[in-house]
């Protein structure tokens, strides 16, 4: 024996049936670093990836892109950077979990040391990877707005 459906069940399972598919067309693939896991420390998480536009005139303005700092991450959102002629670096840092763990005090130090370092080195081998040293943008999604903030304040050079 059969029960009537409402409109408002059949719309709410076709509904849930399409969520569960997935996207219509299949997202662009994401771009491959120019040059991946390139380190700027000793530590397994001092690790930068390059992204450099497969087009225009080198050398290239480029955003410095932090990731956590209680997970080990680097990701840039490249897709809005490359096509514009911008390069990206993603930076990957040590955590504050991994300060606490060795007893470093404040343990965010470890974070805001890894940002600067990694601002040095990619302008120490801008040449190496097309990117103009002198146009260099810092940025970081959520945590790693922190160190992206630290690694730019200008009062900090005299230290």
């Amino acid at each position: 024996m059969t029960t009537p459906t409402s409109p408002r069940t059949t719309l709410l399972t076709l509904c849930l049936l399409l969520a569960l598919a997935g996207p219509a067309f299949p997202a662009a693939p994401k771009p491959v670093p120019t040059k991946a896991d390139i380190p700027y420390g000793s530590h397994p998480h001092q690790l930068l990836d390059v992204y450099v536009p497969p087009k225009g005139t080198a050398p290239f303005p480029v955003v410095i892109w932090f990731g956590g700092l209680w997970k080990a991450d680097k990701h840039a959102p490249v897709e809005h950077f490359l096509p514009n002629g911008c390069a990206a670096v993603a930076v990957e840092m040590r955590t504050m979990g991994e300060a606490v763990e060795g007893k470093i005090s404040p343990p965010v130090s470890v974070c805001l040391f890894d940002a600067r370092r990694a601002v040095q080195f990619v302008r120490l081998h801008a040449g190496e990877q097309h990117l103009d040293p002198n146009r260099i943008a810092l940025g970081g999604g959520s945590q790693g707005a922190l160190p992206a903030i630290y690694a730019g304040c200008p009062c900090l050079d005299s230290e």
